[in-house]
């Protein structure tokens, strides 16, 4: 016998021919798929950029307003109850910003102080149709902007430093307005 014959011819074989090769084609529809999803995010998104745009220049309008409502250092923001002015129209009307009496103040930044909630909404429409309700009530209303993962738009009643007195006040504000009020820290 012949080492040739003991081996069979294994040794001749090449191996690489006959390896098992990777797939990578389900990594590419991912990736694809991932990409398109990004697009139609941003694309969709920067709507909400716009609007976003729209009411800093608002804000820049209200700050002379903020100084009578004593909260300038908080970072509270004077909308009034039409946001949807035109910017081509916004100097003609600084006079009807300042003629309409309901006003409603957005906060936009944590300052760590108590406000009494009346309402919670996943809507910013839902909850400033809320505060326009509280300022025709002859409260003064103001809208939480969301924080975080939480997307929900807090509607204020009122505003205090320290919690004992948040407390205090929480109690008469349930008898004028109803039990379903609570106290946020922001």
């Amino acid at each position: 016998m012949n080492k040739k014959d003991i081996d069979f011819g294994l040794k001749d074989i090449k191996i690489d021919d006959y390896k098992l090769k990777k797939n990578n084609s389900g990594k590419l529809i991912s990736i694809i798929i991932l990409i398109v999803v990004t697009i139609f995010y941003y694309k969709y998104s920067s709507k909400e950029l716009v609007d976003q745009i729209d009411s800093s220049n608002f804000k820049s309008l209200n700050n002379v307003e903020q100084n009578d409502n004593n909260l300038t250092k908080d970072t509270l923001v004077s909308h009034n109850q039409d946001s949807l002015i035109q910017l081509n129209d916004l100097e003609e009307s600084n006079e009807e910003i300042a003629v309409n009496s309901s006003k409603t103040i957005e906060v936009n930044l944590l300052s760590g102080k108590y406000y009494i909630i009346s309402g919670s909404f996943s809507n910013y429409n839902l909850s400033l149709n809320k505060a326009n309700f509280l300022n025709d009530n002859g409260f003064n209303a103001f809208i939480i902007s969301p924080v975080n993962q939480n997307k929900m738009f807090r509607v204020a009643v009122d505003v205090y430093d320290d919690i004992d007195t948040a407390k205090e006040n929480l109690k008469s504000y349930k008898e004028k307005l109803n039990n379903e009020l609570w106290i946020l820290k922001y």
